[in-house]
């Protein structure tokens, strides 16, 4: 099991937020079976779940671009607007502060988590493949890895739909998103998790 590093900007950043902080924002929400289920669980089971919920995000195609070239995350960014800010009269945008994750991307982020414990096994089907099938990936690479995986209409497949609630939350923040719930692409490359 990786130790979570939730450390911003990180270039062995594994996971958008730590433990604690997924702690306060669900504690904030309305108890589903889910949150509370998560809620109950342990230190490195909260890991966990954060660690892959960030693997399920990270994919996904950012408005704005990373801070360094460095970081190992997709957040935090720059050039992101926020959402339903009005424009200056000179036609600039309002931004999102570049020293903090957006809070609706860390709520996704803390209930995609809760989500992951509610429903152990969904979300791995494109990470782990122990019967050693190929024919989701349209491209395998061993030296430096790179794994394409097969697209489909803009959907990975295998790829599970994330909830949609975790994706009205993150609609704003995303490229190509065009308001019905479908606009969610996944960039051609998933990069595999670091050990």
């Amino acid at each position: 099991m990786p130790t979570l590093i939730a450390t911003l900007g990180s270039n062995t950043a594994n996971s958008y937020q730590d433990a604690a902080s997924a702690a306060v924002i669900l504690d904030n929400q309305q108890q589903t079976a889910a949150i509370t289920a998560w809620l109950a669980l342990g230190s490195p089971d909260k890991d966990r779940s954060l660690i892959t919920a960030t693997s399920l995000l990270e994919p996904l195609e950012w408005k704005g671009y990373k801070i360094t070239d460095t970081q190992n995350l997709q957040w935090p960014r720059d050039y992101v607007p926020i959402p339903g800010a009005i424009s200056s009269p000179y036609g600039y945008n309002s931004y999102e502060r570049t020293d903090r994750i957006p809070p609706m991307v860390l709520l996704a982020h803390a209930l995609l988590a809760a989500d992951i414990t509610a429903t152990p096994g969904l979300y791995t089907s494109v990470q782990t493949n122990p019967s050693g099938d190929l024919s989701q990936y349209s491209s395998v690479s061993i030296g430096p890895i790179s794994v394409e995986l097969k697209q489909d209409n803009g959907k990975v497949e295998g790829f599970p739909e994330l909830p949609s609630y975790v994706r009205s939350l993150l609609e704003p923040y995303l490229l190509n998103q065009r308001g019905d719930g479908k606009g969610i692409r996944y960039g051609q490359v998933y990069r595999l998790p670091r050990s």
